[in-house]
């Protein structure tokens, strides 16, 4: 479970990227959705990976504190490197 929760981060990292590129609205939606999701997966983690005796949530507060800060000052910010031409 380790390795899939660790692909998963590497995947989001990846992903940041295109969010950057969505209109405005695309992007705080999408970006709500990464921030949240890479919660549940803090989550998993603090309860050693146990995915099997529940849920791993976020809270609600947490959600809606999350959506409003996206809300207001958009997605988190991520420096883009330039891509070297192939």
């Amino acid at each position: 479970m380790a390795y899939e929760v660790d692909r998963n981060r590497e995947l989001y990292a990846r992903a940041r990227q295109g969010i950057a590129m969505l209109p405005p609205a695309s992007a705080r939606c999408v970006a709500t959705a990464q921030v949240l999701y890479a919660r549940i997966l803090e989550r998993i983690e603090a309860r050693g990976y146990d995915v099997f005796s529940g849920r791993a949530v976020v809270p609600t507060a947490a959600k809606a504190a999350t959506a409003g800060r996206i809300l207001l000052i958009g997605p988190p910010r991520i420096a883009v490197e330039p891509r070297e031409a192939a």
